[in-house]
């Protein structure tokens, strides 16, 4: 209750020493955080880190769909986009290679789309490739087609994943007893073959 107390007092002292520059209070909290209960801090910490993830994830999403909008199809290699194997990320989506990142470059030589240099309308992510493809604990976001699905999948804070499908981590996360971090890219018409 004291640490409470404590921080209540230091937001209005802050404040009051300059009301129009809510930056320092900011601070105040940043070091009240850094300062008190490890588990409390470092739960808040692991929050930011899954926010950032999902931020990371949801902007990959939008730049696949608009990808698929301008090129007609999601990206993939070989002649059959049903096949699971035809969805390979390094590849494709490659966090490394910016020339091998079909989100940035159209110099990938393993898509076989007609007319496909003409269609791509990109880039459709400003970053370099290992600031999106990277979740927050410096692993890669995984590239998975499964079911019916496109999925985003990042491992967590461990780096592996608590489950063997996306199906599964997604009944965990629903309850609460997974760190993965899955994100449904699209639902295709059909379903995707071994």
């Amino acid at each position: 209750m004291d640490d409470i107390i404590l921080h209540i007092l230091l937001v209005i002292f802050v404040f009051f020493l300059n009301p129009q520059d809510h930056r320092n209070i900011l601070e105040i909290e940043h070091y009240y955080l850094l300062c008190s209960d490890a588990q409390y801090r470092d739960e808040f910490l692991d929050e930011v880190d899954d926010t950032d993830t999902e931020t990371k994830m949801s902007t990959l999403k939008y730049a696949l769909l608009s990808y698929e909008n301008d090129v007609g199809c999601f990206p993939y290699i070989g002649s059959d986009c049903k096949k699971k194997s035809a969805y390979n990320q390094e590849l494709l989506l490659n966090a490394f290679d910016p020339n091998k990142n079909v989100l940035v470059s159209n110099n990938n030589e393993y898509i076989k789309i007609d007319n496909y240099q003409n269609k791509w309308d990109g880039p459709y992510m400003d970053k370099k490739p290992s600031k999106f493809m990277m979740d927050s604990w410096k692993n890669p976001i995984k590239y998975v087609p499964e079911g019916k699905n496109i999925y985003l999948w990042s491992y967590g804070p461990n780096g592996k994943p608590d489950c063997s499908t996306v199906d599964e981590v997604m009944k965990k996360q629903y309850m609460g007893k997974t760190d993965d971090i899955v994100l449904s890219v699209t639902r295709c018409e059909y379903e995707f073959e071994d």
